[in-house]
């Protein structure tokens, strides 16, 4: 074999082994960054709430008391009906909050969502209760504007949660961007720009 074959020969292994070596340590920065930000998205959605801290939990146990207090003077024919069900929605509100607070912001939204639906429940039996004359107009209303306080807290913590949970999404853009591909995260992070 000619020399000048032998020494183009051995040139290109060695370009190529050197290749291969970036090739894996690239691969090695590229897995630890993954991780990282894998990590970190994980982090940014476990995050656990108090839920004794949270104004909207302490309102809703407040409103738990009065309704139990309302509720006791109804009439003992409602005792299996409009009052236990009266009471298991007032109970449910704090309840799921309370639950809710423990898991994912993702699973907490969702918890959420069942407070504010009886929290809404709470609302229509108060309604009815006036209009079966079971209470007096004025009482009704006053836990009724206390209801819907609740409700727009909810509401509003479901947004604030929402919007942390997807702006995390930011952060392991090189993993969703495998996924839904350069364009897709675009038009997805668009929608949702951080604070």
């Amino acid at each position: 074999m000619p020399k000048s074959v032998a020494t183009l020969g051995s040139g290109f292994w060695r370009t190529f082994s050197v290749y291969r070596r970036k090739k894996k340590d690239s691969r090695r920065k590229m897995f630890f960054f993954r991780s990282f930000y894998v990590l970190f998205f994980f982090s940014k959605t476990m995050q656990a709430h108090n839920f004794r801290e949270l104004e909207v939990w302490q309102l809703a146990r407040g409103l738990v008391k009065d309704i139990y207090g309302l509720t006791a003077r109804f009439p003992a024919s409602e005792r299996f009906g409009l009052t236990s069900q009266l009471r298991r929605a007032a109970v449910s509100v704090p309840s799921n909050i309370a639950e809710g607070s423990g898991r994912s912001d993702k699973d907490f939204v969702r918890f959420l969502a069942i407070s504010l639906s009886s929290a809404y429940e709470v609302e229509t039996q108060l309604i009815l209760a006036c209009d079966l004359q079971f209470v007096h107009q004025t009482e009704v209303e006053k836990l009724i504007a206390n209801v819907q306080e609740i409700q727009r807290m909810i509401y509003g913590l479901q947004r604030k949660l929402t919007r942390g949970f997807l702006h995390s999404l930011w952060l392991p853009l090189p993993i969703l961007s495998r996924t839904f591909g350069r364009y897709g995260i675009f038009l997805l992070t668009s929608f949702f720009p951080p604070n």
